[in-house]
């Protein structure tokens, strides 16, 4: 698949405007800082831990079990 840009940010050539490329970097931003977030981890009913954390304006919460993230809402 042809890709525009240069070096590590090279993007899909469908990703078309510049604005949607600004707004794949943003998203890619802001999940690198999700994976790196401090937060507060409470127990579960079950098997598994809620993590609510903070990255700048976003507020987050994951769901983990046995180890692995199963589900993560970022608003």
């Amino acid at each position: 698949m042809p890709s525009v840009g240069q070096g590590a940010g090279l993007r899909p050539a469908w990703l078309g405007t510049t604005r949607d490329v600004r707004r794949s970097n943003s998203l890619d931003d802001l999940l690198r800082a999700a994976v790196g977030a401090a937060g507060s981890v409470r127990r579960g009913i079950g098997v598994g831990r809620l993590v609510e954390f903070r990255v700048d304006r976003w507020w987050g919460s994951a769901l983990v079990a046995e180890g692995q993230v199963v589900h993560v809402a970022i608003l």
